[in-house]
């Protein structure tokens, strides 16, 4: 089943002439991984969520549709779980 953020990740890879095998290496993993995540038969996971927002420069809350611009990042977080030990 398609999920809204799918669709959104689907526009950005074709809105820069990207395919599965380019974005399948940023997220490490194989092309037909990725087209089960994209696809929404797979989840993705908000690790792999993560690295696509940084790497697309845009927002966690365009993705999830709850924004419909792309706010640009302006500042890198750090979710390492180092940060988020002590909570």
């Amino acid at each position: 089943m398609e999920k809204r953020y799918t669709r959104k990740l689907r526009e950005l890879k074709e809105n820069r002439d990207l395919l599965n095998i380019d974005i399948s290496k940023i997220l490490g993993c194989t092309p037909s991984q990725y087209g089960r995540l994209e696809s929404g038969k797979r989840l993705f996971s908000i690790d792999q969520i993560i690295v696509l927002v940084n790497y697309y420069n845009i927002s966690i809350k365009y993705i999830l549709g709850n924004d419909n611009k792309k706010n640009k990042i302006t500042e890198n977080y750090d979710f390492s779980y180092d940060n988020f030990s002590n909570v």
